[in-house]
């Protein structure tokens, strides 16, 4: 049975994901190190230039890009391999029938894009031992946003007189922009596009815009805040911020919030994937 979670270790986020594996420990552990296995399944070109703690790993990604350096922290064949890729750290535990990864990382935000990923590269490792053909992709869209309700991802923090909610969004900043716009030119002091707003929020003109990347405006009671960033993955990162909440009010906003952007990942989904 796939088993995963997210928990938090001294103030960073923890995904672990365990798997089935019905092999041999000293296979699994082969998976693990060997670069010519590694390249079927692990999401860079993985070198361990020396297998002992201190040692140096290289994660190459091909296309000209700059490969990242990381440091053999655990090595204990055919048990326990862990090292470090750039500020996160990935700990790879074999035990008879099943492999555990635990990923320590500091973007909480970011976890449904990790665990979909190395759901996807888990699916295709497990195909690796058994002899098998790689499995078919799975929709990784629909993928992230089930990890993202199954970690609470959704969330919203409370502030002082704010509700903040940040999630990974699966589409880039552009068509985010798009789909909440529908299309239509924004200017400061305009009508506030309905994407943008939800009942039973009133909502004034634009106070200000930055297309693609920001818009503010007014509520009765303080402001509404969203803003697209760089994310984890492929897609754009977003922050809504509504300020000026009362204690009662803030309830009611982080409710209603929290069910728009559900509603918009959802269509976002069913946007056609780009690339």
């Amino acid at each position: 049975m796939n088993i995963q979670s997210l928990d938090s270790d001294l103030g960073r986020s923890v995904l672990r994901m365990e798997r089935p594996l019905p092999h041999p420990m000293h296979a699994v552990w082969r998976a693990l190190t060997d670069r010519a296995v590694l390249a079927r399944w692990f999401p860079a070109d993985l070198r361990i230039d020396d297998p002992m703690p201190g040692g140096k790993v290289v994660f190459d990604f091909g296309a000209g890009e700059r490969a990242m350096i990381g440091m053999v922290t655990d090595f204990e064949p055919p048990r326990l391999l862990a090292y470090t890729w750039e500020g996160d750290h990935l700990r790879w535990q074999v035990r008879p029938g099943a492999l555990t990864l635990a990923h320590t990382f500091d973007d909480r935000a970011g976890a449904a894009s990790f665990a979909a990923g190395w759901h996807t590269c888990l699916r295709i490792l497990a195909a690796e031992l058994a002899g098998q053909p790689a499995p078919e992709a799975e929709d990784t869209a629909e993928l992230h946003d089930a990890f993202v309700n199954e970690f609470g991802l959704d969330e919203p923090e409370f502030g002082p007189d704010s509700v903040r909610l940040e999630r990974q969004l699966t589409r880039s900043a552009e068509l985010v922009w798009r789909e909440l716009t529908a299309g239509l030119q924004v200017r400061a002091d305009g009508p506030v596009p309905a994407g943008f707003t939800c009942e039973p929020i009133p909502a004034g003109n634009v106070a200000e815009v930055e297309p693609e990347r920001r818009l503010l405006y007014y509520t009765p009671d303080g402001t509404v805040a969203w803003e697209l960033g760089q994310g984890t993955g492929q897609g754009a990162r977003l922050v809504l911020t509504h300020s000026g909440t009362s204690a009662a009010g803030r309830e009611l906003a982080a409710s209603a919030w929290r069910e728009h952007l559900r509603q918009l990942a959802d269509r976002l989904r069913r946007l056609p994937a780009e690339g």
